[in-house]
C-alpha cells in the first residue's frame, strides 16, 4: 500500500506501507503489557 505525506514547505513524500487487519480476540486484550482491565463506573 502506498502512502503520501504531503507537506505544506517541503513538498510530498511517497512511503509503501505494509498493513494488516488485526484479529481481535477479547479475552487476550487484557494479557497484553501496558494495558488494564477496564474499571466499572461508579
Amino acid at each position: 500500500m502506498w502512502v503520501t505525506l504531503r507537506f505544506q514547505q517541503a513538498g510530498e513524500v511517497a512511503l509503501q506501507v505494509h498493513a494488516e487487519l488485526s484479529t481481535y480476540v477479547e479475552e487476550d486484550i487484557t494479557k497484553a503489557p501496558g494495558l488494564a482491565s477496564p474499571s466499572p463506573s461508579s
